[in-house]
């Protein structure tokens, strides 16, 4: 079952979200190195994500790297949201 934003959840609802973030970056390593330190853009993303709390979520834009280190960052800052 899905619902509006800002309507009052079943126990049983579950959220599922899309997102293009476009935090693509033209060079190796730049969105890893942006994650860990903040931008307006990255804090502005997870802040968005951390408030609609979907549980399944949709990410696009998001530099892939071969061994999963962006998205790892991008996983813990938003845990830490």
């Amino acid at each position: 079952m899905l619902t509006g934003c800002g309507e009052e959840q079943a126990e049983d609802t579950i959220r599922i979200a899309t997102f293009n973030v476009h935090l693509a970056r033209g060079e190796a390593g730049a969105l890893i190195a942006e994650l860990e330190s903040g931008s307006a853009q990255v804090d502005a993303v997870v802040r968005v994500i951390a408030t609609v709390d979907p549980d399944i979520i949709f990410i696009n834009e998001l530099d892939f790297d071969t061994e999963n280190k962006a998205l790892s960052v991008f996983k813990r800052r938003l845990s830490e949201a």
